[in-house]
């Protein structure tokens, strides 16, 4: 992804920018950015390596291998938009910090936050597009129960850094005040007061009234009632369809492939083999639940803890694993741990080879045949 061709010739992607390297959860490199250095106003401020079978920018987030345990302990993180913004803040001695890479924050994304904190706080740059991209932000962060509040910042966290110090960006941070309030006024503000343009208001707020629930919804009604200068039945006809009705069926229990849940119970029960699961393993490769429940195992939290926090639909699956005192003997662990490894592996590129070009595509076929034939090999070993 570093390089491009056009008309027969090859670039480099990142000339005249400031290049940062983009790691995955567990700190793997698996893609560039660079920040424009010669100021030239007709070209993109940040560009991204190209989406890959290893790199989704919407299920990146930039600078969360690092910023992972700080955000556990003080359960807040700052969310920027780009890269420079992050080593700002972790120059102000803050290193809670993560940054998009180039998208609105996703439900998966979003998820995953709320696994490590309660509140978020954007720091998204001050002008028009930095505050539409925080609104667009807003309804998934609200839907995984997280608190967003947003710092109140004259430029971006870079600039801000530059021209008023590490004194002045935590200054900025610890006035971060509640979003949603301003988030509702900057739609409002918008659209004109005519009723087709309240109408066209209601519309564009519908999404972060719909993530919330129960009375926070009655809450942020009344709230944007005032705010958008309608009635408020009006809005709660609007959103209304999105409640759970009393008595609806709670989600099915989850059930694991037997790939998926050789390794849980391997993360469970062998604690040596934690490491090569770390190495062997892609986020991608399991549910957002699983891919918590996994992650938390790994960095050795207590397994009743990590099963408390998870949603109701996957505990039945994870309770009968940790349960489960013997699965396969204890010389065989590894080997079911390659094999289970190598199926989640080959079942991963067959869901990706149309989604990426030739060059890769070739790189996944050879990678393909290989583990199909170390798959037949094990089967006729009996491992």
């Amino acid at each position: 992804g570093v390089l491009v061709q056009h008309n027969d010739k090859t670039y480099d992607r990142f000339r005249g920018r400031l290049t940062f390297p983009i790691h995955d959860g567990q700190g793997r490199v698996i893609g560039f950015a660079g920040r424009d250095i010669t100021g030239k106003p007709d070209i993109p401020k940040y560009v991204n390596t190209p989406e890959s079978v290893l790199y989704h920018k919407g299920k990146t987030l930039y600078g969360l291998h690092k910023a992972i345990k700080s955000v556990r302990e003080c359960k807040q993180v700052i969310v920027t938009e780009g890269y420079t913004d992050v080593h700002a803040f972790a120059e102000s001695g803050l290193h809670n910090v993560i940054a998009t890479c180039g998208t609105a924050l996703t439900q998966r994304q979003a998820t995953r936050l709320s696994r490590l904190a309660k509140t978020v706080l954007l720091a998204g740059d001050p002008d028009t597009p930095g505050l539409s991209a925080m609104v667009k932000h807003t309804p998934a962060l609200i839907q995984s129960g997280l608190e967003v509040l947003r710092i109140p910042l004259p430029l971006d966290p870079a600039d801000t850094w530059q021209e008023h110090g590490p004194e002045g960006l935590i200054r900025f941070t610890e006035q971060a005040q509640p979003f949603v309030p301003e988030a509702i006024r900057l739609v409002s503000s918008q659209h004109d007061h005519t009723p087709q343009g309240r109408e066209r208001a209601c519309g564009a707020v519908k999404p972060i009234l719909s993530a919330f629930r129960g009375i926070a919804r009655d809450r942020v009604v009344q709230d944007a009632s005032r705010i958008l200068g309608v009635p408020e039945g009006r809005l709660s006809t609007l959103t209304g369809s999105q409640e759970q009705p009393y008595g609806k069926s709670q989600p099915q229990p989850l059930k694991l492939n037997p790939a998926t849940a050789s390794i849980c119970w391997i993360a469970i029960h062998h604690e040596a083999l934690r490491p090569e699961i770390a190495n062997l393993s892609r986020p991608d490769w399991f549910s957002t639940p699983i891919q918590a429940f996994l992650e938390d195992v790994l960095l050795g939290k207590p397994i009743a803890d990590v099963l408390a926090q998870m949603p109701t639909e996957v505990q039945p699956a994870l309770r009968a694993l940790t349960v489960e005192p013997v699965r396969f003997g204890r010389g065989q662990a590894q080997a079911v741990l390659w094999e289970a490894i190598a199926r989640l592996e080959l079942n991963y590129i067959d869901g990706t080879m149309g989604q990426v070009h030739n060059g890769i595509r070739f790189s996944l076929q050879k990678r393909r045949l290989y583990l199909r034939e170390y798959l037949t090999k094990s089967k006729t070993d009996g491992t």
